[in-house]
C-alpha cells in the first residue's frame, strides 16, 4: 500500500515538472551534438515535431547561421546532448507554424540590409533610413509581429494587454526570409 501512494506521488509531482520543459524540433535534420558547437559530434539526427526534455540553457549567446541563440542541453529518448535553440519551439506549437523573436529579427536585418543596399546609404551614414538598428530592435518584440514571430502563451502575456488578439504577419518572412 506504501508502495502504490508513494508511486502515484511521485507521478503527481514529476508529471507538470517535465510537461514545463517539453519543447519540439522545429526543422528537419536538426543534430543533437556531444557538446555546445557546431564541431562536436553528432549522436543523433532529429526531426520536425520530435519531442524532447529541456534540461540545461547555456548562458553564451552564439550567431550561427546569422541567428543569435544559445545551445540549450536535452534529453531525447534518454540520448543526452545539446541543440542549438533556434530548432527549437514550444511544446504548444504541435503541428503548428513557430518562428522565434531571434529569427524574426534576423529577418527583419536582411529586409532592411537589402533596402539600405538599394538606397546608396554610403553617402548618408547619419541618415535615419539607413540604420537598422531602430527598425529592427527599436519597436520591440511586438514589432517583430511583421516579420512572423509567432509569440507563446508566456510572450503574449508579457508584452500584449490583449493576447488574444495577436496576429502575426508571415508575408514577409515567407517571400524574403524563408530559406528554400
Amino acid at each position: 500500500m506504501l508502495g502504490i501512494c508513494f508511486s502515484v506521488c511521485l507521478i503527481i509531482f514529476t508529471v507538470p515538472l517535465s510537461a514545463e520543459e517539453r519543447f519540439l524540433i522545429n526543422g528537419t535534420n536538426v543534430n543533437l551534438r556531444e557538446k555546445p558547437s557546431v564541431k562536436s559530434k553528432v549522436i543523433h539526427i532529429l526531426n520536425n515535431e520530435d519531442e524532447l526534455l529541456i534540461l540545461q540553457y547555456e548562458s553564451k549567446w552564439e550567431n550561427i547561421t546569422g541567428i543569435d541563440d544559445r545551445w540549450v542541453k536535452v534529453n531525447y529518448q534518454n540520448k543526452v546532448g545539446f541543440i542549438f535553440s533556434a530548432f527549437l519551439k514550444p511544446f504548444e506549437f504541435k503541428n503548428k507554424l513557430y518562428i522565434s523573436i531571434e529569427k524574426a529579427q534576423s529577418c527583419c536585418y536582411k529586409i532592411c540590409r537589402a533596402e539600405i543596399a538599394k538606397a546608396n546609404c554610403s553617402k548618408k551614414p547619419n541618415y535615419p533610413d539607413c540604420d537598422c538598428g531602430e527598425a529592427c530592435e527599436g519597436g520591440g518584440p511586438p514589432s517583430m509581429l511583421e516579420y512572423g514571430w509567432t509569440p507563446d502563451l508566456e510572450d503574449k502575456k508579457r508584452y500584449f494587454q490583449s493576447h488574444k488578439d495577436v496576429q502575426t504577419n508571415f508575408r514577409q518572412y515567407n517571400e524574403q526570409c524563408l530559406l528554400k
